[in-house]
């Protein structure tokens, strides 16, 4: 049956299709001089109708048209120019039909039912600060058959474990792309050719695990829906929402995207599904007008670095410019995980750095920190080993990083040893520690909560298999380490000062007798930072209310002592205010990490820490400690000659000390 359209100029000034009642307009930028056009496909027989496109159909380099008497649901297309065809960069979805030759991919029409569509308002983020973000693969975050989802894989599934995220104190889930992969053409019955930036290798017909390349940036992955991948990704998005979860999409931009399909993309998801933020990736040559973007102006926005001078000059000049507050733009660099890395393994030339970093304040904007990302190593694979296995990716091992600044303890991959993974533990402690007290915006990768491995593999983008999932089982350790991770979580959020908004003084401004930050060494208030230190203790000063009475109430002290040398090391103690003590919080030398109950160093002046450990001690009033609770000297005064103020530990016996230390 030989079907006919009314057809007209559109005259419209944005790519893309609309779908109308009787028909749709068509928008599609040609930049040839060859003959170009829409190719309509009836889907239940496949026969063919080709439009083609004029130069009444053109402003520019943009051609459009209206086609009436179209009834869109039994209908695909492509479109030509001289003898190739191709697929709508704006296409919202896809599906394959019989050519002939085989399977052909047209792409479908689609109509946001008026119900999924989310009704705007303004919104504002909360303060980078205060957030506690987590990057998951939609796909690969609840595949495990142990994730106990009803739609293992889907936007659906990631709805599903809404409570486990937050469970963590996740404010914010960043997304790796959700988008159709615009996979390169290949000649027929030849496997896709990759190279490490994720094209897929020896995958015969199958779609890669993630992408990074060109994208077709407006179709939600057929494979991350059960049915009707939209509406459940714009459900997922609305269950976020009500559990006060932000969601953020990576979105990758080669330099082939065009600035107008990137500023396109990004007003699609704002506008369509409310979506809060994206991570830009790639050569992102729209930067400049993405941060300019009126409609964008209330949308976060991360990437690795900012003009923040020209936006603050554009906005002076130009205040109805619609630049953004540069409060909702966020740093998201990975030389924070670099640096981490090689300090917790012991290397040299760390310390300064570090020292700066550790309690570095951003003001005007976020900064995202993390250890591990969405690509690299895991946590554990991190501490387990010193060499990248990416020999299942079919690379010969070329593929992923290099570089990756990680220490094995001692032997490479899986090991039997109690000694090593005692270690690995114990480092893992320190990673996390270090992430959640750092100042910034922490953020932790998918599984490393439930110490996950991928077997060495630090860029498994092939990897649609237990080696690229999370793996909800009864992991040996896991139980440990998600405990950690979560009282870590509603550590941070309990100690403002580990927030802050404002750049740290050094100086006691409050006059209570302690500055806001001090370091200390083996000498408390004279910190060692050379090139070759390993050993730091740094003193953060709570902020009490304006109003609160400083004569009354003594000020709320954290101390983090931090050793990553791979021998004991004494870090001395700013003697505590009348009527406190120091409370040992955290030991990461301690399975637990957190120590339950009161673990009191009465008029204590220095702390011995293990080796490649991290303790946190919170100032104490006395008077907490009621009668039934003995203080850890108590336990030990036969040893200690009755004894309970400051303790020469040279003066004992290496048996007594580790008794003494492990009570601490």
């Amino acid at each position: 049956m030989r079907h006919t359209f009314h057809t007209e100029p559109a005259h419209a000034i944005t790519p893309g299709v609309t779908v109308l009642r009787d028909g749709a307009i068509f928008g599609v930028v040609f930049c040839d001089g060859a003959r170009h056009g829409v190719i309509l496909y009836h889907l239940p027989d496949g026969e063919e109708t080709r439009i083609e496109l004029t130069d009444e159909h053109r402003f520019g380099s943009l051609y459009s048209v209206k086609v009436s008497g179209l009834r869109t649901g039994e209908w695909g297309y492509r479109y030509f120019s001289g003898d190739r065809t191709f697929e709508d960069p704006y296409a919202r979805g896809f599906v394959s039909i019989g050519d002939g030759s085989g399977k052909l991919r047209v792409c479908r029409f689609y109509h946001a039912p008026e119900d999924i569509l989310p009704v705007y308002s303004p919104k504002e983020l909360p303060a980078w600060q205060d957030q506690f973000l987590y990057c998951l693969h939609v796909r690969g975050f609840t595949m495990d058959p142990a994730a106990g989802v009803r739609h293992p894989g889907t936007f659906s599934g990631v709805a599903e474990k809404i409570p486990y995220l937050q469970s963590l104190g996740v404010t914010g889930v960043e997304l790796m792309p959700v988008y159709e992969p615009r996979l390169p053409e290949q000649p027929a019955g030849r496997s896709y050719e990759v190279d490490r930036f994720g094209r897929p290798r020896r995958r015969e017909d199958k779609d890669p695990y993630w992408w990074y390349g060109e994208g077709y940036y407006f179709a939600l992955r057929e494979s991350y829906g059960s049915e009707d991948p939209q509406k459940e990704f714009a459900e997922m998005v609305e269950a976020l929402h009500g559990a006060g979860i932000r969601v953020f999409l990576q979105m990758s931009f080669p330099g082939t995207v065009s600035a107008h399909t990137q500023c396109d993309a990004l007003r699609f998801y704002v506008t369509h599904y409310g979506i809060d933020g994206f991570r830009l990736l790639g050569s992102v040559t729209a930067l400049h007008a993405i941060v300019s973007d009126p409609l964008l102006s209330d949308t976060a926005i991360l990437y690795r670095e900012f003009p923040y001078g020209e936006i603050r000059r554009i906005n002076a000049d130009n205040p109805w410019s619609g630049a953004p507050r540069t409060g909702n733009l966020a740093e998201y660099r990975n030389d924070f995980s670099r640096l981490v890395r090689r300090f917790v393994k012991s290397d040299d030339y760390c310390m300064p750095a570090f020292a700066e970093a550790f309690t570095d304040v951003e003001t005007g904007h976020g900064n995202i920190r993390y250890i591990c990302g969405s690509d690299g190593f895991t946590l554990r694979d991190l501490v387990s080993y010193n060499e990248k296995h990416n020999e299942r990716n079919g690379e010969d091992n070329r593929d992923g990083e290099n570089e990756n600044f990680s220490w094995n303890c001692g032997e490479e991959g899986e090991s039997k040893d109690p000694e090593v993974l005692r270690l690995r533990r114990r480092q893992a402690r320190n990673f996390l520690t270090i992430l959640f007290l750092s100042q910034g915006t922490p953020l932790l990768s998918m599984g490393d909560e439930r110490w996950n491995t991928r077997r060495g593999n630090n860029n498994p983008y092939c990897c649609d298999d237990a080696d690229g999932w999370m793996n909800w089982g009864p992991e040996d350790g896991a139980e440990e380490v998600l405990q950690f991770v979560k009282a870590l979580s509603a550590f941070r959020s309990a100690h403002p000062v580990l927030r802050r908004r404002a750049a740290f003084k050094g100086t006691d401004d409050r006059s209570c007798g302690y500055p806001d930050l001090s370091l200390h060494g083996a000498e408390a208030w004279r910190p060692e930072i050379g090139n070759f230190a390993h050993t730091l203790g740094w003193l953060l000063r709570e902020d009490l209310p304006e109003e609160a009475d400083r004569r009354e109430q003594a000020p709320q002290l954290l101390y983090i002592g931090i050793n990553t040398y791979w021998e004991p090391r004494r870090l001395a103690l700013p003697r505590p205010p009348k009527g406190t003590a120091w409370d040992i919080v955290i030991n990461t030398d301690d399975e637990r990490g957190f120590l339950p109950g009161i673990n009191t160093l009465r008029d204590s002046t220095e702390i011995l820490l293990a080796p490649r450990s991290i303790v946190v001690l919170k100032l104490t009033p006395v008077r907490t400690h009621t009668a039934g609770r003995r203080h850890l000297w108590d336990d030990h005064a036969p040893f200690l000659n009755g004894r309970k103020t400051h303790i020469d530990m040279r003066q004992l016996s290496p048996r007594i000390k580790e008794r003494l230390y492990r009570l601490r």
